[in-house]
């Protein structure tokens, strides 16, 4: 799978915001740049290329985002806790339609920009290359393999309390 980088590194702070494009590592915006950057040691909002063409500088970032909690302080759970079962979703999540497994990994990394929107072939892909993955490595894939009625982390709960009808 070909890597995708958005490089909207106009600011060393950076911003919280939203990402567009699906599965790939996802560094998206200057504060992504500047938070993985600085977690990994490497000045990647200048130098964005390090990340593609950098097999060290990939790997760092990519165990970086798997076990780091994203965005803001906002409570969000790292891919690695929902993973091993360290992450228990809020009401407020459930309501969401946020529970453990490879679906919330995807609303996080993706940062819920291909989730909430109904089935979409798309984005059944990655589940299926999950999926394959699992199977290889002789584990179960698990149940919520899927984001498509999620909301994004962090969506309010007027919007959640609607998710059924999805």
């Amino acid at each position: 799978m070909a890597r995708k980088f958005v490089t909207d590194r106009s600011s060393s702070e950076g911003s919280c915001g939203n990402s567009e494009f699906p599965f790939e590592v996802e560094i998206v915006e200057s504060f992504h740049y500047g938070q993985v950057g600085e977690g990994i040691g490497y000045d990647i909002l200048s130098k964005a290329d390090l990340v593609a063409e950098d097999p060290v500088i990939s790997f760092k970032t990519a165990l970086w985002i798997w076990m780091t909690p994203p965005g803001c302080g906002t409570g969000v759970p790292s891919p690695h806790e929902i993973m091993t079962g360290k992450w228990t979703p809020s009401d407020i999540d459930l309501n969401a339609g946020r529970s453990p497994g490879y679906g919330a990994v995807t609303n996080i990394v993706t940062d819920g920009s291909i989730c909430g929107r109904g089935w979409d072939p798309k984005d059944e892909n990655a589940v299926r290359y999950y999926k394959r993955v699992s199977y290889i490595f002789g584990v179960d894939a698990g149940k919520n393999l899927d984001c498509n009625y999620q909301l994004r982390f962090g969506e309010c709960l007027s919007k959640a309390t609607n998710i059924s009808s999805m």
